[in-house]
C-alpha cells in the first residue's frame, strides 16, 4: 500500500511538472518562508533549464541537445521531495505582482531581491526606449526578453545570453536611463549583440578602427564590444558627437 502511494505521488509529480509548467509559475529568486532552501534551490535550476529548453525547441539541428537537457530537467524532477500542488501553493502571488511582466514589446522577469517598485520603474524605463526605437536599431526588440538578476547571477552589469536570447541586467550596479552606462544605454549596447545574432554582418566589427570609448577596447569572448557600442551611441547620435564619423561610417556599413 506505501508503495503504491510513493509510486502515485511521483507519478503526478514526474508528469505534471515540466518545463511549460514551471515558466507558467512565479518563482522568485527569494525563497517564500513556507519553502525549504534545498526544494527552492531546485526549482530556480528547473527554471533555467525549462528556459533553456524553450530556447531549444525553436532551433534545428537540436534534437541531441534538447533531448540532454530534458534529461537533466527530469533527473531533477525526482530530487523534489514537494508535489505540484504544494509548489503552486508557496509560489502563487497576486496578478498585480507576478515575476514575468509582458509589454507591448519586451517581456521582463523580476530574478533579483530589489523591490518590486524598483523592478516596475526599470521595465518603465527600458520599454519606453525600445518604443522610442527606429530603423536598424528596432530590429533587434522584437520579442526582447529581460531578466533583471542581482550580482550572483552576473558579476558584470549586463549579458546577452545568446543561449536563452535574454538580456541579462544585474539590477543592483545598473540604473538611471539614456546617459552614458545607465540603464537604457546598457539595454541598447546589449541589444547590438543580439542584433548580431539576428543579423550576422560580414566586415570586421572588431577593427582597430571602430574603437569609440574605452569599453570598446575590450578584450571580449565574441570581439563584439566594439560593434555593441556604437550600435548603442547611434541611437543618440547628438549626445556623441566625438564620435561622429565612425558612427556615420558604421550606419553606411551596418546590414
Amino acid at each position: 500500500m506505501i508503495k503504491q502511494i510513493i509510486k502515485q505521488a511521483y507519478w503526478i509529480t514526474a508528469n505534471t511538472i515540466t518545463p511549460e509548467w514551471i515558466l507558467s509559475l512565479n518563482i522568485p529568486k527569494r525563497k517564500p518562508r513556507t519553502i525549504d532552501a534545498t526544494e527552492h534551490k531546485i526549482l530556480l535550476d528547473l527554471v533555467s533549464l525549462a528556459y533553456e529548453i524553450k530556447q531549444l525547441k525553436g532551433k534545428r539541428f537540436s534534437e541531441e541537445e534538447l533531448k540532454f537537457k530534458e534529461k537533466i530537467f527530469d533527473g531533477k524532477v525526482k530530487h523534489l521531495r514537494i508535489n505540484p500542488t504544494e509548489i503552486q501553493t508557496a509560489y502563487l502571488v497576486e496578478d498585480e505582482k507576478a515575476n514575468v511582466v509582458k509589454k507591448s514589446i519586451g517581456i521582463y522577469t523580476k530574478f533579483d531581491t530589489l523591490s518590486y517598485d524598483k523592478f516596475l520603474a526599470n521595465v518603465d524605463v527600458v520599454e519606453k526606449m525600445l518604443a522610442s526605437l527606429k530603423g536598424y536599431h528596432s530590429l533587434a526588440a522584437h520579442g526582447l526578453q529581460v531578466k533583471f538578476v542581482g550580482s550572483s547571477d552576473i558579476s558584470s552589469k549586463a549579458k546577452y545570453e545568446s543561449g536563452t536570447d535574454t538580456i541579462l541586467i544585474n539590477s543592483s550596479k545598473v540604473s538611471g536611463g539614456e546617459e552614458y552606462a545607465g540603464l537604457a544605454y546598457v539595454i541598447a549596447h546589449e541589444l547590438g549583440h543580439r542584433y548580431l545574432r539576428l543579423r550576422p554582418q560580414s566586415w570586421n566589427y572588431d577593427a582597430v578602427e571602430w574603437t569609440t570609448t574605452k569599453y570598446s577596447m575590450t578584450d571580449s569572448m565574441h570581439g563584439e564590444e566594439k560593434f555593441a557600442e556604437l550600435f548603442a551611441m547611434s541611437n543618440w547620435k547628438s549626445k556623441y558627437g566625438q564620435f561622429a564619423d565612425k558612427i556615420k561610417r558604421f550606419e553606411d556599413i551596418i546590414k
